[in-house]
């Protein structure tokens, strides 16, 4: 059985977006989605779906139980690591740059080759990653 393409989301934009949208099933079926730990535990909660009367709902969001699940994969990066992609940075992402994305930059610095494919939101995490050679 072929491996699944690995994805590395790398904010919570892209995340709240797949789940608004109805693809988050889809996605973490057909690819290794990875995701960084502090996006899972401090930036990703809920995403708002249209009710009647222009209203929403929040529609919670577990990242810890898909991990569990299996649905997709939680990395987390030592304070180390951290420590030299920030030095690597140049200082305007170092100085905007949410720790989520912090975060999710120093993983996917590290990863194994084949380097997986990604997705951000965020113009600072998009500069950090061409900075650091991707």
């Amino acid at each position: 059985m072929p491996m699944k393409p690995r994805l590395f989301l790398l904010d919570a934009a892209a995340i709240i977006g797949l789940h608004e949208m109805g693809l988050w099933a889809h996605v973490t079926g057909k690819a290794e989605v990875i995701i960084p730990g502090v996006v899972a535990d401090q930036e990703v909660r809920y995403w708002k779906k249209p009710a009647a009367g222009g209203e929403f709902i929040q529609c919670p969001i577990n990242l810890r139980a898909d991990a569990t699940a299996g649905r997709l994969v939680i990395q987390e990066a030592l304070a180390l690591d951290l420590s030299e992609t920030v030095h690597e940075l140049p200082a305007i992402v170092r100085e905007g740059i949410d720790p989520g994305e912090l975060e999710g930059l120093t993983i996917i610095r590290q990863a194994r080759d084949p380097k997986p494919a990604f997705c951000t939101a965020d113009r600072l995490a998009f500069h950090g990653l061409c900075h650091l050679g991707f």
